[in-house]
């Protein structure tokens, strides 16, 4: 006796936590349902047979793609098997999101869901651009700690300048990530990988300024060095002696996502939503339903405004100041008047 009822209908992916979810319109005299998988849309397993329309992967693995598939079940047999949208996913870690995600969202968001208007390969080019401008505004305006790398630390030859990490050149043994912009600039006062002091930079019209008589940067004269940034290179003066230990603090390039498996490397509080609004607009703009990039735009300020909000200060616990200057220290602690007491503060 053949199959008789319904199949499933409305079956929706969705991924978070490192988990999948399956979700499916509940079918009529259906006494439970077949939901299998697969790693390359051709050989496929049962993984599941639940009785409510849903049900969650809990054994997938984070990088992973996985596509799936669900039957309805009676007791006259087994319906055919319905592919769920999007297709395939990649699980992702708590608090991330995947290019192959974060392009099923952004298509959905423009309402252009199954469109070829835009190629996949515009769609992905695209969500990379906003995740730029998010990189970007997260740097500028709230802080470079949010992405500083390991620092790279390399010893000097007696040479002014000293190439910066691109991605591509050894340094001390290993190839650091290609370098985006400088954070700070240590030096280890005891010729060593330690005791590091704070190197401040020099104004490039100062370049030449310990040239004549030919002075040099030591141990012992660590005070005088300072640094600057010349093309792909950083640049000392006085020049360092010999042997003296350099730290560079630098915040990364944003590596591009290529495969679907590819995952925003921040996502915190849900700001990946900024970066599928943003790479909605473009397609939005591109289609020219400006009805819908208003309402786009709007919808992205709102969520500027909450990121300007959260994102300003991480530690919470101890905000930043923007000076050093004790609050208890003031004139009289600085021996105005040949006494001590109350601060500047207090007046």
């Amino acid at each position: 006796m053949p199959y008789s009822g319904g199949v499933p209908s409305n079956v929706i992916l969705q991924t978070g936590n490192g988990q999948d979810l399956l979700t499916w319109t509940a079918v009529s005299g259906a006494t439970n349902y077949s939901v299998q998988r697969s790693t390359d849309n051709i050989t496929w397993s049962t993984i599941g047979s639940p009785t409510v329309a849903q049900y969650t992967d809990l054994t997938c693995l984070v990088g992973t793609t996985y596509y799936y598939q669900v039957a309805a079940v009676n007791g006259t047999g087994t319906s055919t098997y319905v592919a769920s949208s999007p297709i395939s996913i990649v699980p992702c870690t708590p608090g991330q999101i995947n290019l192959g995600y974060m392009r099923y969202m952004s298509q959905l968001k423009a309402d252009m869901l199954n469109s070829q208007f835009l190629t996949l390969d515009e769609w992905n080019f695209n969500i990379n651009q906003s995740a730029y401008e998010l990189y970007d505004i997260l740097i500028s305006k709230f802080g470079d700690q949010y992405f500083l790398t390991s620092p790279v630390v390399f010893t000097t030859t007696g040479s002014a300048s000293y190439p910066l990490p691109d991605g591509s050149t050894t340094i001390s043994g290993s190839i650091p990530p290609a370098l985006y912009k400088l954070a700070g600039v240590d030096c280890g006062v005891a010729v060593g990988n330690n005791a590091w002091v704070t190197l401040p930079r020099f104004n490039w019209i100062d370049r030449n300024k310990f040239v004549y008589p030919q002075l040099q940067a030591n141990a012992l004269g660590v005070f005088n060095l300072s640094y600057s940034v010349w093309q792909n290179q950083i640049y000392f003066i006085p020049r360092p002696a010999s042997g003296q230990y350099i730290q560079l603090w630098y915040i990364p390039i944003l590596t591009p996502m290529l495969q679907d498996s590819d995952m925003l490397p921040f996502s915190i509080s849900g700001w990946s939503e900024y970066v599928i609004v943003d790479a909605a607009i473009k397609a939005a703009l591109k289609e020219e339903s400006y009805d819908r990039v208003n309402a786009l735009m709007a919808q992205k300020q709102a969520l500027y405004q909450r990121i300007e909000i959260t994102a300003a200060n991480r530690d919470v616990g101890q905000p930043n100041t923007i000076s050093d200057t004790r609050s208890n220290t003031g004139f009289y602690d600085m021996g105005g008047f040949g006494g001590t007491g109350h601060g500047m503060a207090g007046w």
